[in-house]
């Protein structure tokens, strides 16, 4: 159960790296409804670890549920919220900022910390 699960995480991530390499890269896919609630409850659990070198407080947001509880994946002061599916949210966690479709929303000074920043797992 618990491999199954963090192997998923896993394999998302990778096949979404082929998928968006090279000259021509694919764009977002979009997967059901069951494996968005997946990636969803995974960061639930790892946002924190995953979220660690932040400079800046994060918040997670679903941008295919809305109203649902969002995650605080790290507290700060100077906040920036991020809107995507869960999938892509994952995507960018995992350090792949360039290629998720994930909005960042919050002031210019914190949206500039966050880009600058070295989120690779």
């Amino acid at each position: 159960g618990l491999d199954e699960q963090a192997n998923a995480v896993e394999y998302l991530v990778h096949h979404e790296d082929v998928r968006r390499a090279g000259p021509d890269p694919a764009g977002p896919r979009v997967l059901d409804a069951d494996a968005e609630e997946a990636m969803w409850r995974r960061l639930r659990l790892m946002s924190r670890a995953l979220f660690r070198r932040s400079p800046v407080g994060i918040v997670l947001e679903r941008a295919d549920a809305p109203g649902a509880e969002p995650i605080r994946a790290m507290p700060g002061k100077a906040t920036v919220t991020l809107v995507g599916r869960p999938s892509e949210l994952m995507l960018y966690a995992y350090g792949r900022t360039t290629v998720a479709d994930v909005q960042q929303i919050g002031d210019e000074a914190a949206l500039a910390q966050i880009r600058a920043a070295d989120l690779s797992v």
